[in-house]
């Protein structure tokens, strides 16, 4: 598991210390916000635990699309898939590189949880096309 980097109950992540603390993740983290909040999904920062740290949660009407948790080196993006949305991942023309972690993605009563390590470009572009295959089917 990626270390995360904001573990502490204080200070609450804002815009500028997920800048300062991301650095050039940053754009990535900054495109899933605004990707979500585009289509009309609603941001906020959850904080779980010392292990889990701070998340932001993009929601609508208490249904969840996906999660983010800065890390050392990236965020980690998560996103917990219905029955319908894991085949269309799996049946879909994606690189095993998107595939894979939603092959492997454990079922809970929410959904199956699948993530990727955003660190780069290209995992950022695996992580970004579920993001916008999921919010096209919610």
């Amino acid at each position: 598991m990626e270390e995360r980097l904001f573990v502490d109950k204080a200070p609450v992540p804002d815009a500028a210390l997920v800048r300062e603390r991301l650095g050039k993740a940053y754009p990535w983290f900054e495109r899933f916000v605004d990707f979500a909040e585009g289509d009309g999904w609603k941001g906020s920062w959850k904080y779980h635990n010392k292990r889990y740290g701070w998340t932001w949660k993009a929601e609508r009407k208490k249904e969840s699309l996906y999660w983010l948790a800065p890390a050392v080196g990236g965020l980690v993006f998560g996103i917990s898939l219905r029955k319908p949305e894991k085949e269309a991942v799996l049946g879909g023309d994606y690189p095993e590189t998107v595939r894979k972690p939603v092959r492997i993605a454990k079922e809970f009563p929410e959904g199956y949880a699948a993530q990727w390590f955003v660190h780069d470009g290209r995992s950022f572009d695996d992580a970004f096309a579920v993001a916008r295959l999921v919010a096209g089917m919610r």
